[in-house]
């Protein structure tokens, strides 16, 4: 079985899961190859420290690392999604 549908020729995304290990997301994502919090945590900036954010202005460490994947951070009202790389 899938896990997509398609809708009127567009595909929603069902049971979505982390691209690093694959473990179901707590809701469904439009963001590609977001990742759970579990590997969230893991997270380090190019220096290897924990990554910076700042919920005022919607900022922090860009790209971030999780066991060698790339990553990016959407920062938005004070909280983050973070995604893999795609091109990397």
């Amino acid at each position: 079985m899938s896990d997509a549908m398609e809708d009127e020729g567009i595909v929603v995304a069902m049971n979505a899961r982390c691209a690093i290990c694959c473990r179901t997301l707590d809701s469904d994502s439009d963001y590609p190859g977001r990742i759970c919090d579990h590997c969230d945590k893991r997270a380090v900036n190019a220096s290897g420290l924990e990554p910076s954010a700042d919920s005022v202005s919607d900022s922090g460490d860009n790209p971030v690392y999780v066991d060698g994947w790339r990553c990016f951070r959407r920062h938005h009202l004070g909280g983050w999604v973070t995604m893999v790389d795609q091109c990397d």
